[in-house]
């Protein structure tokens, strides 16, 4: 029996789908890791005064705190494309994982209400204790967050709130 015939089982016509994915998949990461690598030279290179990727290079090779670049380039525009780089992974990480647990690929912090809690608690400690410190906020925050996707987590399952 050849493959294409309607009695061949559909083993190899699966296992042909699955390699042409992940190849898609493979392709689709590279160019995105292209652009990433793209972008975060030109985050570098641009800014109040252009530097050139000649510049860039030099100024992150040779350690010459006498020369401009080597000063903007290290103290200022490597730790911002850093700090960038690390906080959209964090994000995309945090949303993808947020969608595996819930099994939902519309899965938004706004649509489950995360988002409401932790500003309703940041809020609350501001108008209520008038607590202004940037580490309350961001602790009362988390706290809000916390509360909400427990309470939300608890609905869906079909729980009484008591």
């Amino acid at each position: 029996m050849s493959p294409a015939s309607p009695s061949a089982p559909s083993g190899g016509r699966t296992q042909a789908r699955v390699k042409s994915e992940s190849a898609r998949a493979a392709t689709i990461a590279s160019i995105f890791l292209v652009l990433t690598v793209i972008l975060a030279a030109a985050s570098l290179t641009l800014g109040a005064r252009n530097i050139s990727l000649r510049e860039v290079f030099s100024a992150l090779i040779n350690e010459d705190p006498s020369n401009p670049a080597h000063s903007v380039i290290v103290d200022r525009r490597l730790p911002r494309t850093l700090i960038t780089m690390s906080a959209g992974a964090a994000l995309s990480l945090a949303g993808a994982l947020l969608q595996a647990l819930t099994r939902n690929p519309l899965a938004d912090t706004g649509v489950l209400g995360i988002n409401a809690g932790a500003a309703f608690f940041a809020a609350l400690m501001l108008s209520l204790l008038g607590w202004s410190s940037p580490l309350i906020f961001v602790v009362m925050a988390i706290v809000g967050a916390t509360a909400a996707i427990t309470v939300t987590y608890r609905v869906a399952l079909g729980e009484k709130m008591a």
